[in-house]
């Protein structure tokens, strides 16, 4: 295991050097994971640091109230194609409160990364101690304000999540979005989970982005409402 994490340490430092010899990296359009489900299949350009985070989640589902604070998604651009993520979620109340899951996960930009309306990625994942799959987003550029994304998941819990969602920018600085989510496992009687999402993003500079959105539950299995404010940087 030492040996592994060894390797795993020195590759990522090769990446990381490897990608001076790109020069300095095209800072694209920032874009985030947040605060639509579906990720954006656009990586963190090379020797850049994203941090993606959520000041507050509230949940309600079912005369249940849940909330984390300060769940957050750390990103390292790598090369022009690829970044390196750590998901952390310092403080969850639920039936057992305290830290939450720990997430990490490699994003590869396959196609449209830097240019052209449609971009696609791949994002194999781990969530410790016992949970990985891959994620398949994608993104098509309708128009200068509008856009659609679909999203493709499967886990080892037998899990398979679809997205849809769409996009419209009002100004340079001010979007919204909504999108569908549903989630469906193998198991005969697992409940289907059916989700209507909306939120906004604000351009405060092009390298922060403050945000908030609502997840809606659409069938029994999801949760009632899940609000959140939070913002993004770059730097």
């Amino acid at each position: 295991m030492r040996r592994r994490c060894c390797c795993a340490i020195l590759a990522i430092i090769f990446l990381f050097k490897e990608s001076r010899a790109w020069g300095e990296s095209q800072m694209r359009k920032m874009t985030m994971d947040r605060p639509d489900t579906i990720e954006t299949p656009h990586s963190v350009p090379a020797r850049h640091f994203q941090i993606e985070t959520s000041l507050f989640s509230y949940t309600h589902d079912d005369g249940t109230n849940d909330y984390s604070i300060l769940p957050t998604l750390l990103k390292l651009g790598l090369l022009n194609w690829c970044d390196l993520e750590l998901g952390l979620e310092p403080y969850v109340h639920t039936s057992a409160s305290g830290f939450g899951d720990t997430l990490l996960r490699f994003k590869a930009n396959l196609y449209g990364n830097d240019a052209g309306p449609f971009s696609i990625a791949t994002i194999p994942f781990v969530v410790f101690p016992n949970e990985e799959g891959i994620i398949f987003p994608m993104e098509l550029e309708l128009s200068e304000e509008w856009s659609v994304a679909l999203e493709m998941e499967y886990d080892s819990a037998a899990e398979f999540i679809n997205i849809i969602s769409l996009g419209h920018d009002f100004t340079e600085k001010f979007g919204m979005f909504g999108e569908f989510f549903t989630q469906v496992r193998r198991e005969d009687n697992f409940p289907w989970v059916g989700r209507f999402d909306t939120g906004f993003t604000y351009a405060l500079t092009e390298n922060f982005v403050a945000d908030g959105a609502v997840n809606i539950g659409l069938t029994e299995a999801a949760e009632n409402v899940n609000p959140f404010v939070g913002f993004s940087y770059r730097h």
